[in-house]
């Protein structure tokens, strides 16, 4: 039967378009020319899985959605023991990340592109109200005022946090975590006796130039080498954290830094264990020019103590080096050489013990009360207290030995009002 025009033409048309499709399989893109605008303009089509690979700092299905910065998480699961916070994620899991912009909307009290950092409390929108410091831990480990940061050479850098915890130093008269709060004027409880002020010990030497004091935040002006013990009271009284304090020398010919001069301060309306003193002897010349401020000890053994052993506390640190009861300087000085918190890699630089002497030529002499007196040098003083755990007996009556350490630090309260 003859076909119809119509119907060739239909069949013509159909192979066409068939031929056409296969055409366009075999040598044409699977995709359509404008597959970039699949991923928002933003990425590129895989073409294995038809998912988007999308550019930097973009996101989502599309690639239509911002990315936030990333930073440590504040909060995560730990992966092992002592092992956290190493995970990178948007707004360091402590903001909220708005997919339109990009940006962190942190919770209160962060701060930074990616909520990576604690910050500093306000006060009408001042950091620590004006009134201190906004300093990270790591900061604050290695600084040193006197006041308020005590440890001169505390490194804190280690930890995963050591840049990202930020908090307030008060400047002297503030205090509060926000630095809002006024202190109180303090002083010594008139209705307690038996105390003392505090006491320091230097020593110079030098044929000239000056150094500087410093204390609680302030430094001196320049003091000259050979200055009289008036010069450095009326030096250290002009600093705004120093009231009226005493200098005294044991010879006055000199100078301060005069041969064989010790120079002693009292402190007359400080009170309390005050923070160490800082001598910066740099500007000093000579060929021996140095300062030192010295810590003073004194070990004082009952009468009738005649066995056991006591070991030597400093800054918290028991020494590994017992000191039997008829120990002599030479054993005194060893048991504190085994310090790891004296010598010259401790917080306060070079710290070393200077004298030991004894009255009665050991720590406890039987029949005698007996003393030792230590002095440690330092560039900064009065350091801590040197303390003892006592383990002496008296052998006639197996009672405890009594031996106690006193210092020149202040023993009188600084309380406020």
């Amino acid at each position: 039967m003859a076909m119809m025009p119509s119907m060739k033409r239909l069949l013509v048309g159909t192979l066409l378009l068939s031929s056409l499709a296969c055409l366009g399989h075999a040598v044409g893109p699977k995709f359509p020319n404008n597959a970039f605008s699949h991923c928002s303009y933003h990425g590129h089509l895989n073409v294995k899985d038809h998912s988007c690979i999308c550019q930097s700092g973009w996101t989502g299905p599309d690639c239509s959605l911002r990315l936030c910065p990333s930073g440590v998480a504040w909060v995560d699961y730990p992966s092992a023991q002592d092992e956290a916070h190493e995970s990178f994620v948007e707004c360091s899991n402590m903001g909220y990340c708005d997919r339109e912009t990009g940006i962190c909307t942190c919770r209160e009290g962060f701060e930074g592109p990616g909520c990576e950092y604690m910050s500093c409390p306000l006060v009408d929108g001042v950091p620590c109200g004006g009134r201190g410091q906004c300093l990270s831990l790591r900061q604050a480990g290695s600084s040193w005022d006197g006041q308020a940061l005590t440890r001169p050479n505390a490194p804190y850098t280690d930890p995963w946090d050591a840049d990202k915890i930020f908090g307030c130093v008060c400047d002297m008269g503030f205090t509060g975590y926000d630095c809002s709060e006024r202190q109180c004027p303090s002083g010594d409880d008139p209705l307690t006796t038996g105390q003392q002020n505090e006491k320091l010990q230097l020593v110079c030497s030098a044929d000239g130039g000056s150094f500087t004091l410093s204390f609680r935040g302030y430094t001196t002006e320049p003091i000259p080498y050979d200055a009289g013990y008036g010069i450095m009271e009326r030096h250290l009284e002009d600093l705004p954290s120093v009231g009226d304090v005493q200098v005294t020398m044991t010879s006055y010919a000199n100078g301060a830094c005069g041969s064989g001069n010790t120079i002693t301060i009292e402190f007359l309306s400080e009170f309390g264990a005050l923070p160490a003193l800082y001598a910066d002897g740099t500007l000093l010349t000579g060929s021996n020019a140095e300062i030192w401020i010295e810590s003073v000890y004194t070990i004082t053994c009952d009468a009738g103590v005649d066995s056991g052993r006591v070991y030597l506390i400093y800054d918290d640190e028991i020494s590994s080096a017992s000191l039997a009861f008829d120990g002599d300087a030479a054993a005194v000085e060893a048991s504190l050489d085994a310090l790891s918190t004296l010598g010259t890699n401790n917080d306060f630089g070079t710290s070393t013990v200077h004298t030991v002497s004894m009255d009665q030529g050991s720590l406890c002499s039987g029949s005698n009360t007996a003393t030792t007196e230590i002095t440690i040098r330092s560039a900064y003083g009065n350091l801590y207290d040197l303390d003892l755990v006592n383990s002496l007996r008296i052998s006639s009556t197996g009672a405890r030995g009594n031996i106690t350490v006193t210092s020149l630090k202040g023993t009188k309260e600084d309380a406020e009002c």
